[in-house]
């Protein structure tokens, strides 16, 4: 199925802005990076395809001009990730298609408690989840590849 053309020119104009963003970025690793991570949407792998130590991310932050660029580039990242959690949803998961549900419109979607009682007498509620993150074999089949930006990327 193929993009709208509504939704071709959108990405269009956002690709325009993000490149226009890297350019107000000094620091040409800087740049090199912030392209990297909207191309493949994580700190580690973006570091290592653009030849920089995750740890300068973090000193880059302090420059106004790098987080600008780099919130622009992660919401890039999560627009794309949004589409094909979207694309997946639609085709095989109906568990994938409950939480863009949830979280696209948490009033109606939501779960929902409600607790009956004494009102002078409030019953004490305590709800945790614990999340334990796990990491596939073969990363590459694992994850999927995001679209690289376009002409230019691997410049610098």
């Amino acid at each position: 199925m193929g993009k709208s053309k509504a939704l071709a020119k959108r990405e269009e104009e956002f690709e325009q802005l993000l490149m226009a963003s890297f350019k107000e970025v000094r620091l040409l690793k800087a740049r090199r990076f912030l392209r990297c991570f909207a191309r493949l949407g994580t700190i580690m792998e973006a570091a290592k395809a653009a030849h920089v130590s995750p740890g300068n991310h973090a000193n880059w932050r302090k420059d106004p001009a790098y987080l600008a660029a780099f919130d622009l580039a992660n919401e890039f990242v999560t627009d794309e990730l949004e589409r094909i959690a979207k694309d997946r949803a639609k085709k095989h998961s109906d568990l994938l298609m409950i939480f863009i549900l949830k979280a696209r419109k948490p009033e109606m979607y939501r779960e929902q408690r409600v607790i009956v009682g004494d009102p002078s007498n409030p019953v004490k509620h305590e709800m945790r989840i614990n999340l334990v993150r796990t990491e596939p074999d073969n990363r590459e089949n694992y994850y999927p590849a995001l679209p690289a930006l376009g002409p230019g990327t691997d410049s610098d």
